[in-house]
């Protein structure tokens, strides 16, 4: 994790999330470097007079995650076109493998930004339920799994569910105050910032779905046996991990509302004011 203060960085994590981004930051920063340098558009456009608050927006942490779109939409091409085939599936890892690459780019270098946290929410919901779906429908003979995969979409709606009611939540509070697009921005910067809990909750949603993919392919037993074990330790997890989102959506209600008492008090303090001054 970079030492370097900056605007967009979330200093509110707790313990367990800032270990574990530290560790992967530290084994991925050969990787990020890599390609932090390899992608010289914020620096060609700064030479053009552009602001570094502007060109933030080109970073490499941003390209990664348009690349994990790009891989995602060149999947589907494929699975469309052929059905799914190795290289399909090779491609459908790499777009997943980026989700564990723009992080550390971005925290290492600065990158950290709505749009990148936007980015990579869509690309981890389209790539999860796209997956899902597939999988889904190429086991309709074990219904013993279509309940693990129905209630591994299920806890994943509640999830989404629980996002949206902070954005509306946010926007209900500072409405008046602040323009639609600073809301989504400060909320996609303070309020979806995953922790060590959603980060393995993630994790053990692609490892189960995608290995239940690879053994559509090969059929090796040993790979369905830990794609199952793994959609239950998901699902275990999806349990705290709602607990945790639900219950910082109340700890954020509190905020709001602790906010707006104090704008009103705010208000009603200079109303006075300017009364009395009116009135002398």
């Amino acid at each position: 994790m970079n030492n370097h203060s900056s605007p967009y960085q979330n200093d509110h994590d707790d313990a367990i999330t800032a270990g574990e981004k530290y560790i992967r930051d530290t084994l991925m920063s050969p990787v990020a470097r890599a390609i932090w340098l390899l992608w010289p558009v914020p620096r060609l456009l700064r030479r053009f007079g552009i602001s570094a608050d502007n060109t933030i927006l080109f970073g490499a942490a941003n390209a990664v995650s348009i690349l994990g779109l790009l891989l995602l939409g060149k999947f589907w091409f494929m699975y469309h076109a052929s059905g799914l085939t190795k290289t399909a599936f090779l491609i459908l890892i790499s777009a997943f493998i980026t989700d564990f690459i723009d992080g550390p780019i971005a925290r290492i270098h600065d990158e950290i930004t709505p749009l990148g946290t936007f980015l990579d929410h869509v690309r981890d919901y389209l790539a999860f339920f796209s997956v899902l779906a597939i999988v889904f429908f190429s086991y309709q003979y074990k219904p013993d799994l279509e309940v693990l995969l129905s209630l591994t979409a299920l806890t994943t709606v509640i999830l989404i569910i629980a996002n949206i009611k902070m954005l509306l939540a946010r926007h209900e509070i500072f409405k008046n105050h602040r323009d639609l697009l600073s809301i989504i921005r400060d909320s996609s910067l303070e309020d979806y910032q995953t922790s060590f809990t959603g980060r393995f909750h993630f994790f053990t949603a692609a490892i189960g779905i995608s290995g239940l993919l690879l053994f559509t392919l090969v059929r090796r037993e040993w790979i369905y046996f830990v794609s199952y074990s793994t959609l239950l330790v998901h699902i275990t997890v999806s349990g705290f991990y709602i607990h945790e989102v639900w219950n910082n959506y109340y700890k954020r209600l509190a905020v709001f509302e602790r906010w707006r008492r104090r704008s009103q008090n705010i208000k009603a303090k200079i109303q006075s004011l300017r009364q009395k001054n009116t009135a002398l």
